[in-house]
């Protein structure tokens, strides 16, 4: 499986960088996880891309840049 990102930062770059280089780390875990629990990819792909999404929006509430920056993803 392979992952294209494109992450656009709102007011400054700090909560895109922040999601191309944790994101897909999360992703993989997840998907891993899934995997090695009987999930089909499909499923392991959908479930880890929810728990990726909320494990990086954790992580950037809990740093002080993220109130002042944003970022957008679109996944297909």
């Amino acid at each position: 499986m392979h992952l294209f990102a494109v992450y656009d930062g709102h007011t400054t770059d700090a909560v895109s960088k922040h999601c191309a280089a944790k994101l897909h780390l999360h992703l993989r875990a997840h998907m891993q996880q899934q995997l090695e629990a009987g999930a089909t990819l499909d499923h392991a792909a959908q479930a880890g891309l929810k728990s990726a999404f909320a494990d990086t929006d954790a992580e950037l509430k809990r740093m002080s840049v993220a109130a002042a920056s944003g970022s957008t993803a679109t996944v297909a």
